[in-house]
């Protein structure tokens, strides 16, 4: 008993201590409270607005990517079926030599004649399905890419030293995914006797397995600056056109003009592609020659400088630009309506993916 008297007195003792303790804080107003709640609704508010900034900021960049590579793989689709005749020749033209059996053709036109007549109409669209995936592919991943990462490291897409590394390596990713699509519509295009898809990927497996399908790869990455030189003397002729227009423009109409957005016409954009891609083909053409001598067929271990040192021996150094005329013929009206289909749709293809529904998670 005595022992349960002292642990009754002991509680006891204790829950006056504890019924002081909470007796001597002073317990807040209403107006206290009030305060309190309107702080922690504020800074949760400026929370949620930073990371619906941030949100929207991702979502902007990323669809300016998307809307950019969209409009580059449209023109890339529309180009390439246009041309596809000459993308044939071309390919051929660029994957002969001598004594190989290939295809012996005189020039562009003598091409499309030998064609026309020996394999009929159809002949001259052998290969289009896998040349058309190759392209739409090859085009909107360099050009998703390219924006992504100068969004992401550069000062945005205009005249800047970080544009055109940027490309580069936009297009190195984009390369290593569609390699083996760059190889098999290369082998079915110019083999001989044609080859379906089916068959050149079986013949490549023959080959070499998995390493045949990405024959010229280390060519193909120095090729990367072929595309991203192209986007990019756009981008730096686009912005010196709009430069000069301005100066010529009174202040009138650039107060009028402010608050639009530059955007070339078709025939502006047309002149200006076909500029930026003829400065770009002049410098890396024989590389692309040694690429499709390098895809056509076996290297027997040959890199690409030995390539060019063969072909430059066998044949001559002006072999080194064997099919420049088809490449220009083709390469320049492709690559200025391709431009100026990029420039022409971006916006519809942005506006068109920013009016998407945005769906809202619980």
């Amino acid at each position: 008993m005595a022992v349960s008297v002292v642990a009754d007195e002991g509680d006891e003792e204790q829950h006056d201590k504890s019924n002081g303790g909470q007796a001597g804080k002073a317990k807040p107003t209403v107006d206290e409270t009030l305060q309190w709640t309107r702080h922690c609704s504020a800074n949760t508010t400026a929370i949620a607005r930073c990371r619906a900034g941030i949100a929207d900021s991702s979502v902007n960049a990323n669809n300016k990517a998307l809307s950019a590579a969209a409009a580059c793989s449209t023109g890339a689709l529309l180009t390439t079926a246009m041309f596809y005749p000459v993308e044939l020749v071309k390919n051929r033209l660029q994957a002969a030599a001598l004594g190989d059996g290939g295809f012996a053709y005189k020039g562009l036109l003598d091409g499309l004649k030998t064609v026309f007549r020996e394999e009929g109409l159809k002949g001259l669209f052998i290969g289009i399905n896998s040349i058309m995936v190759r392209a739409v592919s090859s085009d909107f991943l360099t050009m998703w890419f390219g924006e992504r990462f100068i969004s992401g490291w550069g000062k945005g897409p205009g005249c800047n030293a970080m544009e055109l590394p940027l490309r580069i390596a936009g297009g190195w990713i984009s390369v290593c995914i569609t390699m083996p699509l760059e190889t098999i519509s290369t082998r079915v295009t110019c083999a001989r006797p044609p080859l379906t898809t089916s068959g050149a990927i079986r013949e490549l497996w023959k080959e070499g397995r998995f390493a045949a399908f990405w024959r010229g790869l280390r060519v193909m990455l120095v090729l990367c600056v072929n595309p991203a030189l192209t986007f990019t003397a756009f981008g730096w002729i686009r912005s010196a056109y709009f430069a000069v227009c301005r100066r010529l423009k009174s202040e009138l109409d650039k107060q009028k003009s402010s608050d639009k957005e530059e955007m070339l016409s078709w025939s502006e954009a047309f002149v200006v592609g076909v500029v930026a891609k003829f400065l770009t083909l002049s410098v890396v053409y024989p590389l692309i020659r040694a690429k499709f001598l390098l895809q056509a067929r076996g290297s027997s271990g040959l890199g690409l400088l030995g390539v060019l040192k063969r072909t430059a021996a066998t044949e001559g150094y002006s072999s080194l630009y064997k099919g420049l005329d088809a490449q220009l013929s083709k390469s320049l009206l492709s690559a200025a309506l391709t431009l100026a289909v990029k420039e022409r749709t971006q916006k519809w293809w942005y506006d068109s993916l920013m009016s998407t529904p945005k769906v809202i998670k619980p």
